[in-house]
């Protein structure tokens, strides 16, 4: 049904005012013990530029690449942080190197994600293979840009120059050019995250989802 999402996403929920968000942080027990909360207020007071990585944290979701690539960004723009939320499948090896990654933060789980992506100068889903990626929508609807694989399901939703940034998978020189790029061209990032709001709102909102699951049902009936 409709574009590719079976859920779509809570456009007010994930449309949230950084003052909020950022008290509801404060609130929260985890934001003492990892540190969170100083990089978030660092972001809001645009001392630091927050790349943000949400999903599984895997080879397959191009987490080797998004190290290396974001090493090399980061040699030019020092104030660029990387910060990884999702459940480590990782070797011991691959798991030292985001332990040991410059400006680099990791959390296992955080369960209200809508409240950490308003500070994300982007987000950058390098994967390998995806089925839809609600992780963009998600973005999209906090109208933080997006960086993302060119590949089914991603390049669903992205229009590359249009609403974000398509990257070759498995290649960290296409994710170091590509943030060094988001970086330099902070105003063209304004153009994309509105126009991803947009379509975001048109096509992948919860209500638009659910109104296509409901005129399904009813011609059964």
């Amino acid at each position: 049904l409709g574009k590719g999402s079976i859920s779509g996403v809570n456009m007010d929920k994930f449309n949230i005012k950084k003052e909020i968000a950022l008290n509801e942080i404060r609130k929260s027990k985890i934001s003492n013990s990892l540190n969170l909360l100083s990089i978030l207020e660092k972001s809001y007071s645009k001392k630091i530029k927050l790349i943000c990585f949400v999903g599984r944290v895997n080879k397959d979701k191009g987490i080797r690449e998004l190290i290396a690539g974001f090493k090399l960004h980061n040699k030019s723009f020092e104030d660029s942080y990387l910060l990884i939320i999702g459940p480590n499948e990782l070797n011991d090896n691959d798991s030292n190197k985001i332990k040991n990654l410059k400006n680099c933060i990791y959390i296992d789980y955080f369960k209200n994600i809508n409240l950490i992506l308003p500070f994300a100068y982007c987000l950058i889903l390098p994967s390998y293979r995806e089925g839809f990626g609600s992780v963009l929508i998600e973005a999209a609807a906090s109208k933080v840009p997006i960086i993302a694989s060119d590949i089914p399901g991603p390049k669903d939703f992205i229009d590359h120059m249009k609403n974000g940034y398509l990257i070759k998978p498995k290649d960290a020189t296409e994710i170091k050019n590509a943030l060094d790029f988001y970086i330099e061209n902070n105003k063209l990032l304004k153009t994309f995250s509105e126009n991803a709001y947009q379509k975001c709102e048109k096509y992948f909102s919860e209500r638009y989802v659910c109104n296509l699951f409901k005129d399904e049902i009813l011609k059964i009936i």
